[in-house]
């Protein structure tokens, strides 16, 4: 009997905590807006910080097929692909790369290519 009880607790526990998943998913999306995410660049001497923007123009994908950078308010690259599947999160966007020597820095982003393994879109930026 014991079993039981322990068993039904486990299950409307983790049903409860799944709907719970849902319900913040779909206040995300609502928030900020379905099939857009984005993320802050380091700071880089004596420019801004960069904004790169994923968005994505098919709904109900996990993919992005178009990217913007902005520095300030000014747009600096925009490029959108209709094949281009650009994996993303809110909380991973880019990967950043930096090489102080040269003045210049990297976003990297990730492909999706399967069955093959992922590959990598490499943007490069020059400071002035």
């Amino acid at each position: 009997m014991r079993k039981i009880v322990f068993i039904l607790t486990v299950v409307s526990f983790t049903v409860s905590c799944s709907d719970k998943h849902k319900d913040i998913e779909k206040k995300a999306e609502t928030e900020t807006g379905s099939g857009t995410i984005y993320q802050f660049s380091y700071h880089h001497g004596a420019l801004d910080k960069d904004s790169v923007v994923l968005l994505s123009k098919v709904d109900k994908t996990n993919f992005y097929n178009q990217i913007q950078i902005f520095r300030g308010q000014q747009k600096i690259f925009d490029h959108a692909d209709k094949n281009l599947e650009i994996i993303g999160t809110p909380l991973s966007v880019f990967t950043e790369q930096e090489i102080k020597t040269y003045s210049e820095y990297f976003y990297i982003l990730r492909l999706f290519n399967a069955p093959s393994p992922d590959k990598f879109l490499i943007i490069k930026t020059v400071s002035s």
